[in-house]
């Protein structure tokens, strides 16, 4: 019960300011639920549902950047989606494998955290465009923009290097597809985040003056 109230009140601050009453009538039903799996199944529904409004009540466009919120949205995935598949896949692994008993070979330790960083832009990109695209707030924050900036610079940079300089290695070994798909296409969607947060400062900035 606990849970599904956690639920239904994110929810209802994801509703826009217009649909209010369906923030309420949420919350007054929350306290008439029976517990157990039906009240979890129904605050699902309650968050899809307000998710849903939010995308349908959302302008087409920005007006820091004139671009569709669904062509921005499935930019971020085929940007994003992958490195965020292989650092959770490697994070997975990394709790499954782990034995308090036997710590991990240098050698290991070392190529996991060089694997990790060089796709934790995907989760952190995934995370932001998620908050521009439901929340509709264009501005991520100087400190996301500046880490957005450093893990897409480095991320480049470790991969072509693994690429170039070892071509045995795990990244050398993937070729030029990889490259683009774990390196280009996330660093070009950073770049497009960044973008947007600073039109956005910027449109900020004029509408005060």
């Amino acid at each position: 019960m606990r849970i599904a109230a956690h639920i239904v009140r994110h929810a209802t601050r994801v509703l826009p300011p217009s649909r209010r009453e369906w923030a309420d009538a949420m919350l007054a039903e929350l306290e008439h639920l029976p517990r157990g799996a039906s009240a979890l199944r129904w605050a699902c529904g309650c968050l899809l549902a307000c998710y849903t409004e939010r995308l349908r009540l959302m302008p087409s466009t920005a007006p820091t950047f004139p671009v569709s919120r669904w062509v921005l949205m499935l930019e971020m995935l085929i940007g994003f989606a992958p490195p965020t598949w292989v650092f959770l896949a490697l994070t997975y692994d990394a709790i499954v494998s782990f034995d308090p008993g036997r710590p991990p070979a240098p050698t290991l330790l070392h190529q996991w955290l060089l694997y990790c960083s060089c796709t934790l832009l995907g989760p952190l990109g995934l995370i932001l465009a998620g908050r521009l695209v439901l929340l509709g707030r264009p501005v991520i924050g100087r400190i996301a923009a500046i880490a957005l900036g450093t893990l897409a610079a480095w991320t480049a940079v470790a991969y072509a290097g693994q690429w170039l300089l070892e071509p045995h290695s795990m990244v050398g070994s993937f070729g030029w597809r990889e490259l683009v798909l774990f390196a280009l296409l996330p660093a070009l969607a950073a770049a497009h985040l960044i973008l947007i947060d600073t039109r956005a400062r910027s449109w900020s900035v004029a509408e005060a003056r």
